[in-house]
């Protein structure tokens, strides 16, 4: 018995192996290839996902560009105190010369030692003393220092922290567009949607539309084809708000560069899904899309990274699904 012993050790060894191998759900085995309709599910939450940070983006660049006028207006105003600041200088060095010829220069050689204002803030002791002793050219001299940076560094302040945002949103954009390449090449291979064709551009509206709307619908429809184009206002391509926002502009209406904008915007027109009509907006998921109906169950709109402006129905199935709302502008 004792000599059977290692054989049968050997035996379940190699029955072992054999099971790890070929047996299904063990560490080494394969995992399996998700369906069509798993791979299509996650490809439509990476695009939402893509959609919200895309409308944020443009949200924070809208602020950014405030940011960026206040900054070249602070900026500018920097340059008019430098006049000052420079005519306060000049008393005080006059001062200077004046205390040279009584021996008296110690609190004030200092001040004039750098052209620079906040140099000059920099030596708070010179600055507690001389503005108790020296008179208002002194004290004229240090406020015109202080305004000077104090402006220029709130508005870089704020600049700065918008535009840290919009950074970090081109960031978590790239990684998600990264992503959704990736998903969308399985969703192709496993019989899912084809890849985009060069579509032609443009278009004619011919529907039922008047007024305002009607030129809205006939700019809209003129880019018909074009690709769409993240942050994109035309008139190379276009994102989803974007199109919406040159479209109802055209027609004279100002709307905004962000879809829950568009959103707030329209408000006090609020349309349900059954009262739409041409031209008015139509948003999606959570807000992060926008389109404009045309009728007859359609609408126009920019779709995502990779597709053109389109056509498309929103009777059923995706867009039908998350609509929100309908605005009127």
């Amino acid at each position: 018995m004792a000599s059977a012993r290692p054989h049968l050790r050997r035996m379940a060894v190699c029955l072992a192996l054999a099971v790890s191998w070929g047996v299904p759900g063990t560490a080494l085995a394969v995992p399996a290839e998700p369906t069509r309709a798993e791979a299509q599910k996650k490809l439509e939450k990476l695009d939402q996902q893509v959609e919200q940070l895309v409308d944020r983006f443009n949200k924070v660049n809208g602020e950014l560009k405030i940011a960026k006028r206040k900054l070249d207006s602070a900026k500018k105003a920097a340059t008019r105190e430098t006049t000052a600041y420079e005519n306060a200088r000049r008393g005080v060095v006059q001062m200077a010369a004046d205390a040279y010829k009584t021996g008296d220069v110690s609190d004030i050689s200092a001040l004039l030692s750098s052209g620079d204002p906040q140099s000059v803030l920099d030596q708070v002791s010179i600055f507690s003393h001389v503005s108790q002793s020296r008179g208002d050219k002194i004290k004229e001299f240090l406020y015109a220092a202080q305004r000077m940076e104090r402006e220029k560094g709130h508005a870089q302040e704020a600049f700065d922290k918008v535009d840290a945002k919009a950074k970090d949103l081109r960031q978590q954009k790239n990684v998600i567009e990264k992503a959704i390449t990736k998903q969308r090449a399985l969703v192709r291979r496993l019989g899912g949607e084809s890849s985009p064709t060069t579509a032609p551009q443009g278009g004619d509206y011919k529907g039922p539309a008047t007024g305002s709307a009607k030129t809205a619908l006939e700019y809209a429809y003129k880019q018909l084809g074009k690709p769409y184009i993240y942050g994109g206002a035309g008139p190379a391509g276009f994102d989803c708000s974007g199109l919406t926002m040159r479209a109802w502009g055209a027609a004279g209406v100002s709307l905004p560069h962000n879809a829950a904008a568009q959103y707030s915007l329209t408000s006090a027109k609020r349309v349900s899904y059954d009262n739409l009509q041409p031209g008015d907006l139509i948003f999606f998921s959570g807000l992060g899309h926008v389109g404009m109906y045309v009728g007859g169950g359609n609408m126009i709109h920019a779709p995502r990274t990779g597709r053109n402006v389109e056509i498309v129905s929103v009777t059923s199935g995706y867009y039908r699904d998350r609509f929100v709302g309908g605005g009127r502008p």
